[in-house]
């Protein structure tokens, strides 16, 4: 009896203190985790661990919520009539998944996460982890003297996450000087080589036109993912933001004299690239055009970045644009689609229905012959003699009497822009029968 309870004791002790140690060492991992970073949860941001001042852990870290629209962003508003199609709330919501509200952190980290290495965790959405920067040992490269500034300096500048796109993360970076930044961080494993890339990024720095947002310069970093554009941060939304914002409205309602104007002003650029610089764009769609107030003077944005992807990412590239409504169907027959001036075209034609109608190339349209695109919705319209039910209702309900002419001036160009590749007009056709047209 006096064995079997000494056996007794002698079991419950050793049970106690396994699960005694078993306990605290759980709580000390917890400490570890909570010890590498910063962790944002949803809308509230808060510091874990032992050290209670942030400033001590990293001076590059701001622990503010900073509340940002992804120059991506859009919004669809809703019709109301059986002839005209529905906004894709689909794509509203993915436009969405893709805005970043996070809290101003460290850019060239060496162990900022990869934008391809997501640092969203996968148990948590909603949470981030960041952590303190390391030395920097990349190359910066500026291409003129209007911007001045070091690697160190940009890596200490606070930075936000303002979009994302088949390339990359878009940062807004703010450096000491008050100048603002537009970084985009491109994904692991989508940009050339070292050399291939510096040769075309710089001469996509040589680029200048008042409607292009040119590249300023690069930096590369010695790890993988450590490669990205810099340009100046254009305090604007993009056109699709203003085509498609639903009620009430935030921002100005485009007229057509607005809507005209940009369709100009992104001709003469495009007209400029490919004629001047005998370059495509390459990633034409509406929010790659930025609207600078108060003018709405378009930018167009994300221009020729096919020249400095490998050709894994420049078929991402274009199988985004078909994804977004922007691919021309002569790519659907070719094993290795590559950004064209013929593309462009289109694609500008598809933009200039955008303009005319007010919805999203990616609308899927109940028409009176079964379900369609918008191109192929305005296209039976405009054969049927009702062209005018394709417009956006803003534009026909406006008083000018000159509005009908002009909106069917726009339109015959935009159906030219989208016919089969061997009819489509240049560039230069294009722009100068828009600039042609007149209120």
């Amino acid at each position: 009896m006096v064995g079997a309870a000494t056996l007794l004791a002698l079991l419950s002790m050793v049970i106690y203190y396994r699960a005694h140690r078993l306990t605290h060492g759980t709580r000390s991992l917890k400490g570890d985790e909570r010890n590498e970073g910063v962790s944002l949860e949803g809308s509230s941001i808060s510091s874990s661990g032992t050290n209670k001042n942030p400033s001590q852990s990293s001076a590059s870290i701001s622990f503010h919520q900073s509340h940002s629209l992804a120059q991506m962003g859009s919004a669809y508003d809703q019709g109301d009539t059986s002839s005209v199609p529905q906004k894709s709330k689909n794509h509203l919501e993915s436009i969405r998944k893709d805005e970043g509200l996070t809290s101003p952190m460290s850019l060239l980290s060496s162990s900022n996460p990869s934008p391809s290495k997501s640092p969203i965790s996968s148990e948590n959405p909603g949470a981030m982890r960041v952590k303190s920067p390391d030395k920097l040992a990349g190359d910066l490269h500026l291409f003129d003297g209007s911007l001045t500034f070091t690697a160190e300096e940009l890596s200490c500048a606070p930075a936000e996450v303002v979009g994302r796109s088949c390339h990359g993360a878009l940062y807004k970076a703010t450096l000491d000087s008050g100048n603002v930044l537009a970084i985009k961080w491109l994904k692991e494993g989508i940009a050339k080589g070292k050399k291939d890339f510096a040769r075309e990024v710089k001469k996509l720095g040589s680029i200048r036109h008042p409607n292009l947002v040119s590249l300023q310069g690069y930096y590369w970093g010695p790890k993988d993912h450590e490669k990205m554009l810099i340009s100046k941060y254009i305090n604007g939304q993009c056109l699709a933001f203003y085509l498609q914002e639903s009620e009430p409205r935030k921002l100005q309602s485009l007229s057509l004299d607005d809507r005209l104007r940009i369709a100009v002003n992104s001709a003469r650029c495009l007209n400029y690239l490919h004629n001047e610089r005998a370059i495509p764009h390459g990633n034409l769609k509406s929010t790659n055009i930025l609207l600078e107030p108060p003018n709405m003077n378009p930018l167009l944005t994300d221009y020729s970045l096919h020249r400095i992807l490998t050709s894994a990412g420049t078929a991402e590239q274009v199988l985004n644009a078909g994804a977004l409504g922007y691919r021309p169907p002569e790519f659907a027959s070719s094993s290795k689609p590559c950004p064209s001036l013929k593309s462009d075209v289109y694609a500008f034609g598809v933009i200039l229905l955008e303009l005319l109608t007010g919805k999203s190339s990616l609308d899927i349209v109940s028409a009176d012959q079964g379900v369609v695109d918008l191109t192929d919705w305005v296209k039976l319209l405009s054969e049927g003699n009702r062209s005018s039910e394709c417009f956006d209702k803003l534009l026909v309900d406006t008083p000018n009497v000159e509005a009908p002419r002009v909106l069917d001036e726009i339109l015959q160009v935009a159906l030219k822009c989208i016919l089969p590749a061997s009819e489509r007009p240049d560039m230069k056709t294009v722009f100068e029968d828009l600039s042609t047209v007149a209120l």
